[in-house]
């Protein structure tokens, strides 16, 4: 089967990671896979993607423009001719869209990788999901944005599908960790912006430690945010790290990592604070890993984590407090408790986010668009 993927660019973000995984998963089975992307100036995942054999077209937007992008792959479905088109993000997905349109793909997938909270505006978020009439099938990886699509949007109702994240098998290949005793080490990766939230867990660190006399050790993986509101974020952030000097002490800031499953398995547990999510991959690859996770109890976290806790905790993310009873909750568990919680996470992760699983699901919602036609 020939397929052709389409998204922005290579950068370091979790849906940049998922279409990495799905575009060498599907080439690994034998398919002709090319990938189509219009910033090449972000290489992260690039190696990923030449090592599987999978051929890189590009453009550069900044230089053509919208129309000459949209023409760059126009001409790109010509040559190749695939059998499906698969795209993720919104952008990518509306210029797949419009490519359509007057040209031959059979199969269309178009993906949306966050929630409608974090739309910027209402009218370009509903003018993107009005071009989804021109796909067969809207993907995606998580039921609470599902849900709401099918839900706000009649047009598509039926035609929605959520396939979860694929998980890397290195992750799965970290050993579970010991249960902590004494220091306390914490793993965050994201943005460092207002939407990932590294406040709270900032100002949850200055409570346990008035209450405790200590900090954890939090390790903060993640590029500077774009906006301005996220560079306010980062210097309230700043702020408490300077008036609580344990915090400031026990804090690292350490940008981006191609070592992630490194980090995974020096650190008990994953802290994830953001305000919304699709369906977070670091969240995801904790939970290989066996480390139990402490999320925001917002869009799919709860079915992530269990409503009961089964595999980490829940708390609101505007709540400092609330997130310092979750870390000494996970924290004071017997060793039984906290292995019986390890090997939770790991079945879940085996069960439901294995990449296998992922490209499977994918290459079946290819076969029934197919059938249909």
């Amino acid at each position: 089967m020939r397929v052709l993927g389409v998204i922005d660019h290579f950068g370091s973000g979790g849906a940049q990671r998922q279409f990495t995984e799905l575009m060498a998963g599907l080439a690994s089975r034998g398919h002709q896979v090319e990938v189509f992307i219009y910033h090449p100036g972000h290489q992260f995942f690039r190696a990923r993607l030449e090592t599987a054999g999978i051929r890189i077209r590009e453009c550069d937007r900044s230089l053509v423009g919208v129309w000459g992008t949209l023409k760059a792959l126009r001409r790109a479905v010509e040559e190749i001719r695939p059998q499906a088109v698969i795209s993720f993000l919104s952008a990518p997905n509306m210029l797949a869209e419009v490519a359509r349109v007057g040209r031959r793909i059979p199969v269309l997938l178009v993906s949306e990788r966050s929630s409608w909270h974090g739309d910027r505006s209402p009218f370009a978020a509903w003018a993107g999901r009005a071009l989804h009439v021109c796909a067969d099938r809207v993907v995606t990886n998580s039921r609470y944005h599902g849900e709401w699509l099918e839900g706000r949007f009649p047009w598509l109702r039926g035609r929605v599908r959520c396939i979860y994240n694929g998980i890397a098998p290195e992750y799965f290949d970290i050993p579970p960790p010991v249960r902590p005793s004494g220091e306390l080490r914490l793993l965050a990766i994201g943005r460092i912006s207002r939407d990932k939230n590294p406040l709270v867990v900032a100002e949850a660190c200055a409570l346990f430690a008035a209450r405790h006399g200590w900090s954890p050790r939090v390790t903060w993986v993640g590029r500077p945010g774009e906006r301005a509101e996220d560079g306010s974020h980062r210097a309230a952030v700043d702020a408490v790290l300077a008036r609580e000097p344990r915090v400031g002490a026990a804090w690292r800031w350490i940008g981006e990592s191609k070592q992630v499953p490194g980090l995974m398995a020096e650190h008990h547990l994953l802290v994830h604070p953001s305000l919304y999510e699709g369906l977070p991959n670091v969240v995801c690859e904790a939970l290989a890993a066996g480390r139990p996770v402490l999320a925001s109890r917002v869009c799919e976290h709860p079915r992530l984590i269990g409503p009961a806790g089964e595999r980490g905790r829940l708390f609101r993310p505007d709540d400092p407090a609330e997130l310092v009873c979750a870390i000494e909750s996970v924290a004071a568990q017997s060793v039984g408790d906290w292995i019986a919680m390890t090997d939770r996470c790991k079945e879940f992760a085996q069960a439901e986010l294995a990449v296998d699983r992922m490209v499977s699901r994918y290459e079946a919602l290819i076969a029934e668009v197919d059938g249909r036609c």
